[in-house]
C-alpha cells in the first residue's frame, strides 16, 4: 500500500478554475465542516467580503446539506451567494495541494481547526485564527 509519502514524479498542477475560483480575486477560505460555522461567524466573513472589494469566500461541501443554509444567510446579509464557493470533499493529497489556491484561511472562532488548519498552512496559505 502506497503511503503517499514519496516524492512523485510528475507534479499535479492545480489551478483555480478547476474549483471554480476566480482567476483576478482575493480568496478567502475555510476548510472545516459547516456546522462550525455559527450565523455570528459567517456573518463576519460576509462583512470582510463587503468591505474587500473583489473577493471570495470558499468552502468545503461537507456536509452537502449545510450549503444551502449558508447560502440563504449569505443573501439574508444582503450579498450575492456567488461571492461563496463551494468545492466538494477531495483526497487528502488534492485537499492540502488546493490550499495554496487561496489568499487566506479564515478559521472558525468556535471550534478552531486543527488538522485542516495544519493542511492550509503546510501548503503555504496564511490563517488568521
Amino acid at each position: 500500500k502506497d503511503s503517499g509519502e514519496r516524492v512523485p514524479s510528475v507534479w499535479p498542477t492545480t489551478a483555480r478554475a478547476q474549483y471554480g475560483l476566480p482567476e483576478d480575486s482575493f480568496v478567502y477560505c475555510n476548510c472545516n465542516q459547516l456546522y462550525k460555522i455559527d450565523p455570528a461567524t459567517l456573518k463576519n466573513w460576509m462583512n470582510i467580503l463587503n468591505r474587500v472589494p473583489n473577493s471570495v469566500l470558499w468552502l468545503l461541501r461537507f456536509p452537502a446539506v449545510g450549503e444551502p443554509n449558508i447560502k440563504a444567510h449569505v443573501q439574508a446579509l444582503g450579498l450575492s451567494t456567488d461571492r461563496v464557493i463551494f468545492s466538494p470533499v477531495a483526497p487528502k493529497e488534492e485537499h492540502v495541494r488546493r490550499g495554496q489556491l487561496a489568499d487566506v484561511c479564515l478559521d472558525t472562532p468556535l471550534c478552531n481547526g486543527h488538522t485542516t488548519g495544519m493542511d492550509v498552512l503546510w501548503a503555504g496559505c496564511p490563517m488568521v485564527t
